[in-house]
């Protein structure tokens, strides 16, 4: 069977890829039957740290009980180096049919095109009316709805001020502050970063 890739996204992100027909997750077959549906397996990949790995499988766990024709096989990992795998995995089309992705992986990994299913095309499995219109157009690649956000995050700038206090400084109120700053906060830092200080953190 042809394999397409579904996306679903994360701000970081998050991936379906699904075969070339849909499988009846009601029970009543394509004809409206009553009869069993095929059994299928899908893969389902993802990073993280131990509490998502837990989250995770928790809610497969759920989908296969719901749904118990349909078998969840998962992989996941560290952050580290799981872009370089999934770029081997798509290359070699061995990835998962749902993965989560950075948000920014939709437009590198196609550069520019997409390269995932248009989930436009599985609307009658896929409801998208429960995300703003502004976050699913954030998932648009060359107009195709390549994705939908996982998880919605954003950065806070952060400043200790003991640091500061301990350094005989004042908070910066200007950017040429802040490098002064970090000139004399991060003067003894080093390249293996183990004790380094910063005059600011972005988390």
């Amino acid at each position: 069977m042809k394999k397409k890739i579904l996306v679903a996204s994360l701000f970081s992100t998050l991936v379906l890829a699904a075969c070339g027909s849909q499988p009846d997750t009601t029970g009543s077959g394509s004809s409206g039957s009553t009869k069993d549906p095929e059994a299928v397996t899908i893969k389902f990949a993802w990073w993280g740290a131990d509490n998502r790995h837990d989250a995770m499988q928790d809610v497969v766990a759920l989908f296969e009980e719901e749904y118990p024709h349909i078998t969840v096989n998962t992989e996941y990992g560290a952050w580290d180096g799981w872009q370089e795998k999934t770029l081997t995995q798509l290359s070699g089309k061995t990835e998962a049919d749902v993965m989560q992705v950075n948000y920014n992986w939709l437009f590198s990994f196609g550069k520019g095109k997409n390269i995932f299913m248009d989930l436009n095309e599985v609307s009658d499995y896929l409801t998208l009316d429960n995300w703003e219109s502004s976050y699913l157009e954030a998932m648009q690649v060359g107009g195709e709805q390549a994705a939908v956000p996982h998880g919605m995050t954003g950065r806070v700038p952060l400043m200790n001020q003991a640091l500061y206090e301990a350094n005989g400084l004042e908070l910066p109120t200007t950017y040429d502050d802040l490098l002064a700053a970090g000139e004399v906060i991060a003067k003894g830092n080093t390249p293996t970063g183990e004790d380094n200080q910063y005059a600011y953190l972005n988390v």
